[in-house]
């Protein structure tokens, strides 16, 4: 058995001697910058991936924002999309931002990502690249930010959005089924009245649908929001499916750019649906090479 441990431990340590090498290899091309910092927080930091040959081609940027309700996450979880994006010739980023543990607000949260992408541009032009157009994807929380920004803040944001990413994003706060239908209404109570900063149960819902609407995505979308990309489990009691729908169903009406990718057998997670997963990656390079324009 000791001798099993020992080959065992062997083969491990080639194999991660390997991993290393072709990372090395992967990453050679590519700039990282870590903990790059464009605000006072400590959570306001940005990781940039820039690549470091045929620089003057690079025009275009994918953020990443992520999950985790608004109170948890971290950005290092899409360094390999980040990877990924620069390999195929594009500028990245993921950022972290103020959350509900600062008192943050969706309000607040949106600044971060303007004062992000202003950093994000700024520090490409230092590096010889220069950014006309992004695209802001996320998961969840994240999404939900990502499509607030991108049909509410379209016309200031500091580099052109080109199009956005949802991926199980809460969009319609308006629809009481949000809490009400959910796996765990009081933790979504508790967490939409962080968000919105009020305090938001069953008896306060009426009276605070102003300001639901306000931090609600599907409020801000007109012919002139940027196409967009929906995917969403079927099975979710995070995020209902619904909140997907009504997205799709307001691009659709107004008859602007809108792909929906069901996940029939997954929940928030979209892990049981391998063949709608390459479809969604599929169709966001398809994205990048029509609405990049490269």
């Amino acid at each position: 058995m000791k001798s099993f441990y020992k080959k065992s431990g062997f083969i491990l340590l080639t194999v991660s001697a390997a991993a290393a090498a072709a990372l090395a290899v992967f990453n050679r091309g590519i700039k990282k910058l870590e903990d790059v910092s464009y605000g006072e927080s400590n959570a306001q930091k940005v990781d940039i991936y820039l690549p470091r040959s045929n620089k003057s081609k690079c025009t275009a940027v994918v953020i990443y924002i992520h999950g985790g309700a608004w109170s948890g996450g971290d950005k290092s979880g899409y360094d390999v999309d980040c990877l990924r994006e620069v390999k195929n010739g594009y500028a990245a980023a993921t950022i972290n931002y103020r959350m509900l543990d600062e008192g943050a607000t969706w309000v607040d949260m949106l600044e971060d990502i303007t004062s992000a992408m202003e950093t994000v541009k700024s520090t490409a032009a230092d590096n010889g690249i220069s950014l006309s157009k992004a695209a802001l994807t996320g998961a969840s929380a994240g999404a939900h930010l990502a499509m607030l920004y991108s049909y509410k803040n379209q016309d200031i944001a500091p580099i052109k959005i080109a199009f956005c990413g949802n991926l199980c994003g809460p969009s319609n706060l308006l629809d009481i089924n949000v809490a009400e239908k959910s796996g765990d209404p009081v933790w979504v109570y508790a967490v939409l009245s962080g968000l919105i900063g009020e305090k938001l149960d069953i008896t306060t819902f009426n009276d605070l649908s102003e300001t639901l609407k306000a931090a609600s995505p599907v409020t801000y979308i007109t012919k002139d929001s940027p196409p967009t990309i929906v995917a969403h489990g079927q099975k979710d009691d995070v995020v209902l499916y619904s909140q997907g729908l009504d997205v799709y169903n307001a691009f659709t009406a107004l008859g602007v750019a809108c792909e929906l990718i069901s996940f029939p057998n997954s929940g928030h997670g979209l892990d049981n649906d391998p063949d709608a997963a390459r479809r969604y990656k599929q169709l966001f390079s398809a994205y990048e090479t029509k609405y990049f324009g490269y």
